[in-house]
């Protein structure tokens, strides 16, 4: 039988490594995975997956441990999948696997593809999250570690990090703004209402430091995407809206005619164009919606930057700026209206999914690696990052 015992390890504690010697009494072998492999510097994961590899091989030199592999594996929206990936990547077969967890969530998981799962026993009562807010809070951590997983943290000034990564990204933004609003000494906010949902943060955040912000909606079509009363009732907001359908038919027939990334284009600048005369006629901030995964995806055309103008969300993923939302207790049908929309409709793929592969990629991984962890063509995986 080949062991199995996953954990995210943020960080490896004397309690993961007891769980592994009582393990190695049992078995010959026992397969490591080091879980949510794609996340790194959040404050439920703040070092990445060779830091954590790095930690494990270091302990284990050190306590003289053999029979040991060490693998990653992303996380998956279907928790099957993720089981089977976990076999898939130790090259094990179900009746030869046997895994060790006190995780309900593991337990289910394997339970439904059929593996056999087994409790291990709990040691020292030692938990990484509690680690960290002791390191967070400034408290006595170090007696809970292995002396590898200490000196590694303080090598790499893991403690500095875990205490940045506590300060929510909410309060990061406001500050972002409040500092960029009395540069120029703003009255206000200019927010454009679309299908992103990193609008709704930006107006709640926003609320927080402006009296005065406006909505605006800009429309080419008769009938606008979203269904903006239902908006304005549910957030108790006023939405300008703005009809460029005439204007831009008026445009075109002076124009040669444009294909569709030109036409993008100039609905795009029309936009801007328009963001610019609200923010210079009112003395408001222009609050860009873009985040990490926008930017990275080219999801919007780079204009000219100035003081005016900002991007509040630039340092978060797509997943991250969700799990704000969810955080900062917007109603379920919001959180519904948004969440369940493909990000890249050509390529089918959701937040989480393109989010993983760009994560995986930060840290280094080929695309043939991406590919082969998250289950992804490696002809999709390509489109993305040559975006």
């Amino acid at each position: 039988m080949k062991a199995i015992f996953v954990g995210r390890f943020q960080p490896f504690h004397k309690g993961h490594l007891r769980v592994v010697k009582e393990i190695l009494k049992r078995e010959k072998e026992i397969l490591i995975f080091i879980g949510s492999q794609q996340e790194f510097f959040t404050k439920k994961n703040p070092f990445n997956f060779r830091e954590r590899k790095e930690i494990l091989k270091r302990v284990f030199l050190k306590e003289k441990l053999k029979g040991i592999k060490i693998f990653g594996v992303p996380d998956f929206l279907d928790d099957k999948l993720w089981a089977k990936k976990v076999l898939k990547i130790g090259k094990i077969e179900k009746r030869n696997a046997i895994v060790f967890t006190q995780n309900p969530w593991v337990k289910r998981c394997f339970e439904q593809i059929g593996v056999k799962v087994k409790e291990h026993p709990l040691f020292f009562g030692i938990s990484a999250t509690k680690i960290r807010e002791k390191i967070a809070k400034k408290e006595k951590w170090e007696d809970l570690v292995p002396c590898p997983t200490r000196d590694y943290l303080k090598k790499i000034n893991g403690e500095e990090r875990i205490r940045e990564l506590f300060i929510l990204p909410e309060e990061k933004i406001i500050n972002f703004i409040k500092e960029r609003a009395n540069l120029i000494g703003a009255k206000g906010g200019i927010i454009e209402v679309s299908e992103n949902i990193n609008w709704i943060v930006l107006g709640f955040l926003a609320k927080k430091i402006f009296k005065n912000i406006l909505f605006l909606s800009i429309h080419f079509e008769k009938k606008p995407i979203l269904n903006e009363r239902f908006l304005e009732k549910e957030l108790k907001i006023k939405i300008k809206k703005i009809q460029f359908k005439n204007i831009l038919k008026s445009l075109l027939k002076e124009l040669p005619k444009p294909k569709n990334t030109l036409l993008d284009f100039l609905k795009r600048t029309l936009k801007i164009a328009t963001f610019y005369y609200f923010g210079k006629l009112k003395n408001f901030l222009i609050l860009r919606p873009e985040d990490k995964t926008d930017l990275k995806l080219e999801k919007f055309n780079n204009f000219e930057s100035s003081k005016r103008e900002i991007l509040p969300l630039n340092f978060l993923y797509k997943t991250q700026v969700i799990e704000m939302v969810e955080r900062l207790n917007f109603s379920s049908k919001i959180i519904k209206l948004y969440k369940e929309k493909i990000y890249e409709k050509n390529l089918g793929l959701n937040f989480f999914q393109i989010d993983t592969i760009l994560k995986l990629f930060a840290q280094n991984f080929s695309k043939k690696e991406i590919s082969f962890l998250t289950e992804v063509s490696q002809k999709k995986i390509e489109k993305i990052l040559c975006k």
